[in-house]
């Protein structure tokens, strides 16, 4: 829907528009592969799309008659930065897990070896929050990953969880609140055991006035936990923090279960209402408030639908092209040449892509190509259309979107190779000018 939007405004008569949409998409050509079927059906299953996501927020994913059917809750894996959010989290009965300082130094120091916090993201499905763009914007990170900032200290965390928590529609529940460990991330439970209660009693865990007894059933933590009114406790001082998240959390829109169990008597204040609406002077779409997601409407939707209609691909895949992008251990297509496929463009060409391995001259990169994408390119035409037609005719300036040529993949990177040469003589001549100059002021 951006790019329509974009196109009309590019387009001052505000006329028929097209789009064409072209890169590195990270789909494979086949039917329900997200990006490729939103391009070349019109339509993409929302559930399948949603799916390779979802599988690391929430426990089983699966499709019922009304699109997303989830079971369980959200689960996260935060960086070694974030231990403060990671505790919050924990306090309002979030399963929240923590990256160790020897995995944050295996990740920052140790680029040879695997992301060990991506690593437990597939493994443990879990979602990953960070601090680090750089993290997130490695080729390996899962597809669930939050970027949150730091830089304003304890404001800045507290507006990201709440962000958090409206973005991925957690929905808070008071009675749950407490029940996690936030020194290990285990499940609170009360010792029912009075042998094991008398243990932790002779052991000094706990004092003997603690009653009921709580312990966290991680293996390595085994923490005993009791109530105490006096708020300077740790049990006050943990029920309070709480109690001030979830204030400032129910303020801000987060969802949360009516039962409110141990906090039934905390005074809640709702979001403001929505200010009434005022007319406003007629003027162009907002491109960027058009295109900024309904998490809540996308999650509920069985399909998610191209404003656009469908496309055609420049390149006909198993014809044209067997293969973008070429490494040891990946050979398909990610990339393509999207065109509406409504008849006003037409593909006059494309540029011929080698189709065996032998003709790259081995995996990508190499010496003669940067890249282990290999590179698109077609000649479009805009076909005249009869005036009485539905989507009308073209302007004829419409025909100085053709391009004047196209290069193959190994001319390119000759040009590249010519492109260096004259630009380290014209550096060596910039050199030996100034040095001589430099020689000149001496005498």
């Amino acid at each position: 829907m951006r790019c329509k939007i974009l196109a009309e405004e590019f387009r001052s008569d505000g006329g028929g528009v097209e789009v064409i949409v072209g890169g590195d998409f990270n789909s494979l050509p086949v039917e329900n592969d997200g990006v490729y079927s939103f391009f070349k059906d019109g339509k993409a299953d929302a559930v399948r799309v949603r799916g390779r996501c979802y599988d690391y927020f929430y426990g089983e994913v699966e499709e019922g008659m009304e699109g997303l059917k989830v079971e369980g809750r959200p689960r996260y894996v935060l960086d070694f930065t974030l231990n403060r959010l990671c505790r919050w989290l924990r306090l309002l009965g979030v399963d929240a897990a923590l990256e160790t300082e020897e995995e944050e130094q295996v990740r920052c120091k140790r680029k040879d070896l695997p992301c060990p916090i991506f690593e437990r993201c597939r493994k443990e499905r879990r979602a990953l929050i960070t601090t680090s763009s750089r993290l997130i914007g490695r080729k390996e990170c899962p597809p669930a990953a939050f970027l949150i900032g730091t830089s304003g200290g304890s404001e800045t965390v507290e507006k990201g969880l709440i962000k958090l928590m409206k973005d991925h529609g957690v929905v808070l529940r008071p009675r749950e609140f407490l029940t996690v460990c936030v020194k290990c991330n285990g499940k609170i439970e009360e010792v029912v055991d009075e042998g094991k209660i008398k243990e932790a009693y002779s052991a000094k865990l706990a004092p003997k006035s603690a009653r009921p007894l709580f312990k966290c059933d991680g293996a390595e933590c085994g923490q005993f936990y009791w109530w105490n009114e006096r708020e300077s406790s740790s049990a006050g001082r943990a029920k309070s923090m709480c109690a001030g998240l979830f204030q400032r959390c129910v303020k801000e829109g987060v969802k949360y279960e009516e039962d409110l169990g141990l906090f039934a008597g905390l005074e809640l204040k709702p979001p403001p209402p929505p200010a009434p609406a005022v007319a406003a002077p007629k003027r162009r779409p907002d491109p960027e408030a058009l295109a900024r997601p309904n998490v809540e409407e996308w999650l509920k939707s069985k399909e998610l639908i191209n404003d656009c209609g469908k496309f055609i691909s420049a390149y006909e895949p198993g014809r044209d092209v067997k293969f973008t992008n070429l490494t040891r251990d990946f050979r398909g297509t990610l990339d393509y040449i999207f065109v509406q496929d409504d008849g006003r463009v037409k593909v006059e060409s494309v540029l011929p892509l080698p189709l065996t391995l032998e003709e790259t001259g081995g995996f990508l990169p190499s010496m003669a190509w940067p890249s282990d994408h290999l590179p698109l390119s077609a000649v479009l035409s805009f076909v005249e259309l009869d005036p009485d037609h539905p989507n009308g005719g073209h302007k004829e300036d419409m025909s100085c979107c053709r391009p004047k040529g196209i290069f193959s993949m190994f001319e390119m990177a000759e040009m590249r190779k010519e492109w260096q040469e004259k630009h380290k003589l014209k550096e060596k001549e910039e050199e030996e000018k100034k040095k001589k100059e430099d020689e000149e002021e001496e005498e």
